[in-house]
C-alpha cells in the first residue's frame, strides 16, 4: 500500500535538528558580530569597509558550502546511509554558469542585508 522511500523521515528529523541548532548558534554569533562591528566603527571603519568585508566573507562561506556539498554528494557513503540513490554527473557549462551565478547572488544577498543593519548601529547605545 505504501512505498518505502529509504530513510526520508530520518533525514527530515535530522535536518530539522541541524537547522534548529544552527539558528541558535546564529543568534549567539549575531550578538558577537554587533560588538565586533561596533569596535570596527569606533576605530574608523566606514560603511563601505563593512559592506566589503561582509560580502567577501559571505562569498567564502558560500563557496566552502558548495564545495563540501559536492564532495558529500559524490561520496557513496552518503548514498548508503540514507538509502537514496543520487547520481552525480560531471557538470556542463550551463550548470557551471548557473552554479557560479547562484553563488554570487547568494553571497551578495546574504552579505548586504547584515552589512546594512550593522552599518546603521548607533554607537551611543552600545
Amino acid at each position: 500500500m505504501y512505498r518505502q522511500y529509504g530513510q526520508i523521515p530520518f533525514i527530515m528529523i535530522v535536518s530539522a535538528l541541524i537547522i534548529f541548532v544552527l539558528s541558535r548558534i546564529g543568534g549567539v554569533n549575531s550578538r558577537t558580530a554587533i560588538t565586533e562591528f561596533s569596535v570596527r566603527k569606533l576605530l574608523g571603519a566606514t560603511s563601505g569597509n563593512i559592506y566589503t568585508l561582509l560580502v567577501i566573507e559571505s562569498f567564502y562561506i558560500s563557496m566552502t558550502s558548495v564545495l563540501l556539498s559536492l564532495i558529500i554528494l559524490d561520496l557513496n557513503i552518503f548514498n548508503e546511509v540514507v538509502s537514496i540513490r543520487s547520481y552525480f554527473s560531471p557538470p556542463d557549462i550551463i550548470n557551471l554558469t548557473f552554479l557560479v551565478a547562484s553563488i554570487v547572488f547568494v553571497s551578495v544577498l546574504t552579505g548586504l542585508v547584515p552589512a546594512y543593519r550593522l552599518s546603521k548601529i548607533d554607537l551611543a547605545q552600545r
